[in-house]
């Protein structure tokens, strides 16, 4: 297989991972749906824990085949990069929340230093992220993981296994340790917000993946694997809730790249247009459909747009989803012409 940077089979996964999480955040950003439609709205941490194992394994993947084409990582320009493409949206997403609580006259509470500082997860622990970003937090988890991975990459190619590996295994002694001695106080939020183990679980998927190991092209191109995976995948909003918080985001991860490898070995499911259109703007759809949510619960309240049929609820959830994917479309040219920019300074 060739060691690009692009890797197709993706799109599906990505783009039910930002539906997903625009549904789930109904409940906290003002639409309060009834029980005609909460029955269809997954749990936020699935869709998120998926996003954090695809960032594990596409950052690995790139950094292992840059060091394998130049011999080495540019640690600036892998920064320069993820700049590039995350902050745009990043702090546009700020300015269009922030705006839009002055539309329609609320005050805006929280820390705004940590967010603008690239730390929300911080702030989420303490409770103090500002309205309408409080979905920012898995945006400072990322931000961190980008600060320090490259690093291992660089330095660490000959054990990576053992030194990924190792992290995933001291996140998880850290989060069940806290847990224990200190019970669900702000260094176990912090330890859990900051689900370095999962983006590890990427990781290790990632270099296996990469290196070749035939034992698991094998195992994961097994159609019973596939069919596997996706089952557990799309039911885990039915049976994640008798999981015990603190293994609940593990096992999501581990699911998750169970599809993600299925799909690379063979079994892509619905690689259309539509889900690779959705994949390509799944970061824009995470930044902006909260505000899209929060406005469009104003507006029903302001003139008190009646809730009780179904088919009214689903046609505002139907409007919400629509006018997200306009909004982050239209932001998709702001990304293609980072992406250009990239491509032409060769960073």
């Amino acid at each position: 297989m060739e060691k690009t940077t692009y890797l197709s089979g993706l799109s599906i996964i990505r783009a039910l991972a930002a539906i997903s999480v625009l549904l789930g955040h109904f409940y906290q950003f003002g639409f309060w749906p009834s029980d005609n439609i909460k029955v269809w709205l997954p749990e936020i941490y699935l869709p998120v824990t998926t996003f954090f194992v695809i960032s594990g394994f596409l950052i690995t993947w790139g950094l292992l085949a840059e060091k394998d084409q130049t011999g080495d990582v540019q640690i600036g320009q892998a920064y320069k990069r993820r700049a590039i493409r995350l902050l745009p949206l990043y702090y546009i997403g700020i300015v269009m929340g922030f705006v839009t609580m002055w539309c329609f006259g609320k005050q805006i509470e929280g820390n705004v230093p940590l967010l603008l500082l690239l730390l929300p997860n911080i702030s989420h622990v303490c409770g103090s992220t500002p309205f309408p970003m409080w979905h920012y937090w898995t945006l400072g988890t990322e931000f961190m993981f980008y600060l320090w991975f490259p690093w291992i990459i660089k330095y660490g190619r000959k054990y990576l296994l053992q030194i990924v590996a190792g992290i995933c295994i001291f996140w998880l002694t850290l989060k069940f340790g806290t847990y224990a001695l200190c019970g669900k106080t702000w260094l176990y939020r912090f330890v859990g917000v900051t689900q370095f183990d999962t983006i590890m679980l990427g990781a290790i998927g990632a270099i296996f993946f990469y290196n070749q190991r035939k034992w698991l092209l094998m195992f994961c191109s097994k159609k019973w694997f596939a069919i596997l995976s996706w089952l557990l995948f799309l039911t885990s909003n039915l049976w994640g809730e008798i999981l015990p918080s603190p293994i609940r985001a593990e096992v999501i991860a581990i699911i998750s790249l169970m599809v993600i490898l299925s799909g690379f070995c063979g079994h892509p499911i619905l690689e259309t247009k539509t889900t690779q259109y959705l994949s390509k703007i799944s970061y824009a759809i995470y930044i902006f459909h909260p505000i899209v949510i929060f406005a469009t619960a104003e507006i029903c309240t302001k003139y008190a747009i009646s809730t009780h049929y179904a088919w009214l609820e689903y046609t505002k959830v139907l409007i919400v989803i629509l006018c997200t994917i306009a909004i982050s479309g239209g932001c998709s040219w702001l990304d293609g012409q980072l992406g250009q920019y990239i491509k032409k300074k060769k960073i």
